[in-house]
């Protein structure tokens, strides 16, 4: 699907919102961006961690995915306000 016909598709859910093309590296980080703040809502309400209940015992791997999300956070914070 081509961007202008992703808009005409999409563009009654905009409603005159600015429409920016986001690269694979920022549509990356947005999702873990969602991924890291949906885990910490659970761990907040339900003392419930996502990450380490998926990745088990492998404290290496969480920790990975931890620095990812904390990269991406990095990322959006450059694209969007710099």
């Amino acid at each position: 699907m081509k961007r202008k016909d992703t808009i005409e598709v999409y563009g009654h859910l905009l409603k005159g919102a600015k429409i920016r093309h986001k690269d694979t590296l920022e549509f990356m980080a947005i999702l873990l961006l969602v991924i890291g703040g949906l885990n910490w809502g659970l761990v907040g309400l339900l003392n419930l961690d996502l990450i380490k209940i998926l990745l088990g015992p492998v404290l290496i791997l969480q920790q990975i995915v931890y620095i990812l999300i904390g990269l991406a956070a990095l990322v959006v914070v450059y694209k969007e306000f710099i």
